[in-house]
């Protein structure tokens, strides 16, 4: 691809233009509404002898929990001798009646030594289908190996059976069947199901000690990124599940990413499938990818001109669909944000990527607009990383596990929990960690929707809702005219992207003044596809897709 390199500075700007409309009122990116109207509460619920976990697995039945994996300790710590140590891994399967807020809990010890050490393990993609719940894959320490490993494991749990065994204290082998397959041994992705298909997505395989350092500086680890959704079917083939018709799409760009949230999606044209919000990590530097994929049975595609600047890794999350409005909403509870608002309520960036207290939604209108809000409630703590939310027994849900808006009743209603995760005595912790900072959570908050006005009302913080940025042909070929706003003086930088996510052009770097700035640019200079043209002040960004014919 040709690479051109075009930057105007900010005095020869207004000479260089085709026209120039100054001191324009621009677009204040005001709090607004988000286009559900609800009040989100949340309240803890105390329940005795409740395991304190992080990054585990999840199924229910009848009401009841079913908890595996995971750890008992918090955020791991950054010397490879303390990180992931064998003695902080989950030994124990527990049943949660959180009605009764009784706990039941059986011992890992008398399994199969495969099964034992994948249950024993953390990061687990997992799916429970009906009464079977799926286990892909998990990092931990083996014993057998003598090593820390991605398990390349496919487990099946009878869910039923083995959540009445651990009731009754009866034996549980009986209920695990698991086979080994090598393109399982993944970690740090996620797992999903449309039709007939399971999609595996992103994730890594991490081999070896965990070491900031990197793979070379001793103890050495091995990590390969999957890069890419892997979709199958499984079968039961002599009591074992099988993977059949296995497919892969493959981006080095797109499923470059782990410890995400995927989400299910109720899109536009009423489709199902998921969405993948941020993730981490870049591939120049340590920070989450802000963009996010969608993908269906059809395929996947990025979603050009957004990005998701809270909660950047994974989190309890809870998906809403309006089907009066077409609206689609996630909501996320607390976790780890490269971007937070201070008491002023103003954005900012902080690339040590702390914890956060933050409640927030990304809304999909029914025009497949995407908008970013802060809501008015927050966790009571730096709470909700590597924590689930589980839906409660009565709230409507669709077959996909996405809320039914339609069908909830205007009065204040449970809608599910927040369970587990990590609790952290602070928002930055990991260079100071010794262990002590943070913990795995045993608190558990219910969660509540209430259908009338939010007060106060959310804070929209969409970059595309500051700037009011577009770019759309200009009258000469291959030319685009680029329109924004800007509410006060301030320092910008425009910039495009090619689909690798190189920077191959750069239009404004420096200070501009406010007022509303329409300019023409080539693009004749460039190779036939498509592009992203991204604008930011460092706290607001704004993106746009742009086609070169």
């Amino acid at each position: 691809m040709s690479t051109h390199y075009y930057s105007i500075k900010p005095v020869i700007l207004v000479a260089l233009l085709f026209f120039f409309i100054a001191n324009v009122p621009a677009q204040s990116g005001a709090p607004g509404q988000t286009s559900l109207q609800y009040q989100l509460s949340i309240e803890e619920s105390a329940i005795p002898g409740m395991p304190g976990l992080q990054s585990f697995v999840w199924a229910q039945h009848q009401g009841r929990w079913l908890l595996i994996g995971g750890r008992k300790d918090g955020l791991h710590r950054r010397q490879p001798f303390a990180a992931f140590e064998p003695e902080g891994a989950n030994d124990r399967l527990f049943v949660v009646d959180p009605a009764t807020g009784k706990v039941w809990s059986a011992d890992l010890k008398g399994l199969p030594v495969p099964i034992a050490e994948q249950l024993g393990s953390t990061n687990i993609q997992f799916y429970q289908d009906g009464n079977t719940l799926y286990l892909l894959g998990g990092y931990g320490f083996s014993w057998s190996r003598e090593a820390f490993v991605s398990y390349p494991s496919l487990t099946a749990v009878d869910v039923p059976g083995l959540m009445e065994t651990i009731v009754n204290g009866k034996k549980t082998a009986s209920f695990f069947r698991q086979t080994e397959d090598e393109r399982m041994a993944v970690t740090g992705g996620a797992l999903g199901k449309i039709g007939d298909r399971f999609y595996l997505a992103g994730g890594h395989r991490f081999d070896g000690a965990y070491n900031p350092t990197g793979p070379t500086t001793g103890p050495g680890f091995s990590q390969e990124y999957t890069n890419a959704v892997r979709s199958f079917r499984i079968q039961t083939i002599g009591g074992k599940p099988i993977l059949e018709g296995y497919e892969a799409w493959t981006d080095s760009l797109e499923w470059h990413r782990r410890d995400y949230n995927l989400v299910p999606q109720i899109f536009p044209d009423k489709t199902e499938g998921y969405t993948a919000f941020s993730g981490v990590f870049q591939y120049d530097v340590n920070l989450p990818w802000l963009n996010t994929v969608d993908f269906n049975a059809a395929g996947y595609k990025a979603k050009a001109g957004f990005e998701q600047l809270l909660n950047c890794y994974h989190s309890a999350n809870l998906p809403i669909y309006d089907a009066a409005t077409g609206a689609m909403q996630t909501v996320f509870f607390g976790g780890i944000s490269q971007f937070y608002f201070d008491e002023t309520q103003t954005l900012l960036n902080d690339y040590d990527v702390p914890f956060t207290k933050a409640i927030s939604a990304v809304t999909r209108t029914a025009d497949g607009s995407l908008t970013e809000a802060l809501l008015p409630a927050s966790m009571p703590g730096y709470l909700g990383a590597a924590a689930w939310f589980l839906p409660a027994t009565d709230a409507p849900m669709y077959s996909n596990g996405v809320l039914d808006f339609s069908r909830l009743p205007q009065s204040k209603t449970l809608v599910g929990y927040v369970v587990g995760g990590i609790e952290s005595d602070g928002g930055n912790i990991f260079w100071v960690n010794t262990g002590t900072q943070s913990r795995s959570s045993s608190r558990v908050f219910k969660v509540f929707i209430e259908k009338k006005q939010p007060n106060p009302a959310p804070l929209t913080i969409d970059g595309n809702a500051w700037f009011q940025l577009t770019a759309t042909p200009a009258p000469r070929e291959n030319w685009i005219r680029v329109q924004f706003n800007t509410a006060k003086l301030e320092n910008l930088l425009l910039e495009l992207f090619n689909e690798e996510g190189e920077v191959v052009g750069t239009l404004i770097e420096g200070s501009v003044a406010p007022g509303q700035h329409v300019f023409d640019y080539s693009i004749s200079f460039f190779t036939p596809g498509n592009y992203t043209l991204r604008l930011t002040n460092g706290q607001y960004r704004a993106s746009v897709p742009v086609e070169r014919r």
